[in-house]
């Protein structure tokens, strides 16, 4: 169905979307089975049930007494009472979300099959529930066949494995490894991509499969298109489809979408797990996650290695650019880097359409030579006291356009279509430069580089670092181009600031003074100034190249990165945490890989402190403290401008933690 005003979600979701999820873009939740077999095979569980129930309740009676029975039929009937309100739920949401079945797109799709995930979890709870009042009553053992066969047709899809992973799984447990949860989603993704459930049906075989074969398939596409779908889905579109769809809710539809947000908001969780794994070669889960990928890359097919990129939690620009810069600064060191850097590269390649990620070979195509070398090349320093200049002329201007022709020096580059010079919120010492390039056939390639002058940072949607030796002309003719561009506004502004003093001297020569009898004018004796109403300002439309600068570009996070603390092996990192709780040693981990991805945290110096004669610095975590000193080598690693640290001490913060105190405990 057309969704009109609702968001749809673009770029590279849309991409994963489409590509892992072929096999449900072509079939519904009601016919992941042959129908005609399901039912045989439904008709003979109901009997199979029913014969299981009879045996369960003569049981009961047998060893209850008439007190606890009803009692006990109580608790057991108000909990099947609850069970029947995912199934309700499910049907009405479901209904809300395709209205027309014919422009069903595969976004819908999608959500129907997260919706009956969370259903299927849902229902597979209920049969915990009713286990606990059946142990209650000491009735576990005649409870199992019924157990069985009820989690076997109402819950089974939450409980089907997955590369040793289930739904289930997925919500109840935080402690999964990447490698599992790495395992459990490109499974999911390769069985939907090729319609293959065959590896997945060995996995899950028991007594109740091999009788309803059928059946067990139909539950094992929908545990797939579940969790396909919840990992492709992003948690910000999943709410924006919710306010689509579903304005009002009832409290059962509530706890139906509630589930499924928790399904999406634990893929996230994960991915990212994966994603900070994966260039964290020091991490102690690295090797086992490495294993798992190196497996996925054996594959022939293109479709397959490319879900198992995307599976790394490559699933936006910023991820894939820093994944990929990653991987080329570590392939001189380890063979696996290199291999992973030339898939990501190819997976750039195929999602170029999709998603405009920039490589050294759309720079060459802009280029006039291969190779360039200017006679005197800018300096950041030098960009920024033009900025400065510029800030004094004209601080309230933000925006200025260009004809390519006007520009004295492009360096190597061909003059673009059109260009654009940017001042975010009219800071001047950020500037961003937009350039549209549109050849005889169409084909367009927008190119935006930012600059921070005051930092002393340049970035760019180049795949490729700006630091990459593989891009030293390009950057270098940017950077020709960029002091070009900012010596025309300092020509426009000068000119027109010149055109502003000249109209003000024509109006004071021109203007009426005093009558010959030294009395003013009778029209200026007369004059009383009125207030102006205000002006509606008229919003321009903005043109393609200042629409490219004004929209949110993709800049990777990692350039934020100042330094990275070096997770010690596993033998050392339990010597450094000492007696503090597993729970907490997740926190301050999970702290330290934010500070190391994001630059998030506070990481500062603490002197006089010295240990083994180098400055201490510290990470704080909660009301822990990670104590660090600069590596051997921590003076010249530094890799794209990051220092490299390494852990010594962790402690908790309490009422003795002052200057005195550090420095005792570092000698």
């Amino acid at each position: 169905m057309e969704i009109a005003s609702r968001e749809k979600p673009t770029g590279l979701f849309r991409l994963g979307t489409d590509l892992t999820q072929t096999a449900i873009a072509n079939q519904t939740v009601d016919n992941l089975s042959t129908p005609g077999g399901k039912n045989r095979e439904e008709d003979q569980l109901q009997k199979k049930r029913e014969e299981a129930y009879k045996n369960f309740w003569r049981s009961a009676e047998l060893r209850l007494s008439n007190t606890e029975l009803q009692s006990f039929k109580k608790e057991w009937a108000e909990q099947v009472e609850k069970s029947k309100a995912p199934f309700t739920a499910t049907s009405s949401v479901q209904n809300e979300i395709i209205r027309n079945p014919d422009k069903e797109t595969v976004f819908e799709k999608s959500l129907i099959f997260i919706i009956y995930g969370a259903k299927s979890v849902l229902l597979s709870r209920t049969q915990a529930e009713l286990g606990k009042i059946v142990q209650k009553y000491d009735l576990k053992d005649a409870y199992g066949e019924v157990f069985q066969l009820d989690q076997f047709e109402v819950g089974g899809a939450a409980s089907i494995k997955i590369g040793g992973v289930s739904l289930n799984d997925l919500i109840d447990k935080d402690n999964l490894s990447p490698a599992s949860a790495y395992r459990f989603s490109v499974n999911a993704q390769l069985a939907v991509l090729k319609d293959a459930y065959k590896k997945i049906l060995d996995e899950n075989q028991t007594a109740l499969t091999e009788l309803y074969p059928t059946i067990t398939v139909g539950k094992v596409k929908l545990a797939v298109g579940a969790v396909a779908s919840s990992m492709d889905f992003d948690l910000e579109h999943f709410e924006s489809f919710i306010r689509a769809y579903l304005p009002k809710t009832t409290d059962e539809e509530a706890k139906l979408i509630d589930m499924a947000r928790t399904m999406i908001v634990k893929a996230s969780k994960f991915r990212r797990r994966i994603f900070n794994t994966i260039i964290s070669p020091a991490s102690h889960d690295f090797s086992a996650l490495r294993d798992e990928v190196e497996n996925y890359l054996t594959y022939e097919d293109d479709d397959a290695r490319n879900i198992a990129m995307m599976k790394l939690g490559l699933n936006t620009p910023p991820k894939i650019i820093i994944a990929y810069r990653r991987a080329r600064e570590l392939a001189q060191k380890d063979e696996f880097y290199a291999t992973l850097a030339n898939e990501i590269k190819d997976l750039i390649d195929n999602v170029s359409q999709a998603i405009p990620i920039l490589t050294k070979k759309n720079a060459v195509s802009i280029m006039k030579s291969d190779k360039y070398t200017p006679d005197i090349l800018p300096t950041l320093e030098e960009l920024r006291k033009l900025t400065l200049s510029i800030e004094k002329e004209s601080p309230k201007k933000d925006y200025y356009e260009f004809s390519p022709q006007a520009i004295i020096d492009w360096g190597n580059l061909a003059p673009p279509t059109e260009v654009g010079l940017l001042f975010p919120q009219g800071v001047h010492s950020k500037f961003r430069i937009g350039l549209h390039y549109q050849n005889l056939q169409g084909n367009i390639l927008n190119l935006v580089v930012s600059f921070d002058t005051k930092e002393g940072e340049l970035d760019w949607p180049f795949a490729e670092s700006p630091d990459d030796p593989e891009m030293k002309d390009v950057r270098n003719t940017i950077f020709v181009a960029a002091k070009s561009l900012l010596l025309e506004i300092g020509k426009q502004n000068a000119s027109e600031l010149q055109e502003r003093q000249k109209e003000k001297t024509t109006k004071l020569q021109t203007s009426p003074t005093t009558n010959p009898n030294g009395t003013k004018p009778r029209d200026e004796i007369q004059y009383i100034p009125r207030k102006k109403a205000a002006k509606l300002k008229t919003q321009r439309p903005l043109t393609p190249i200042q629409e490219v600068l004004t929209s949110e570009i993709f800049i990777p996070e990692e350039k934020r990165v100042k330094s990275n603390i070096v997770l010690p092996q596993e033998d050392k990192l339990r010597e450094v945490m000492g007696d503090i709780s597993s729970e907490n040693q997740k926190k301050i981990t999970s702290k330290i890989d934010e500070f190391n991805q994001k630059g998030i945290g506070t990481f500062k110096a603490i002197p006089p402190a010295m240990y083994e004669g180098k400055p201490v610095y510290e990470l704080k975590s909660g009301k822990f403290r990670v104590l660090v000193i600069q590596t051997q080598n921590g003076n010249g690693d530094r890799t794209n401008g990051i220092s490299k640290f390494e852990i010594f001490k962790i402690y908790p913060r309490d009422k003795t933690y002052n200057r005195e105190f550090r420095k005792k405990m570092m000698n």
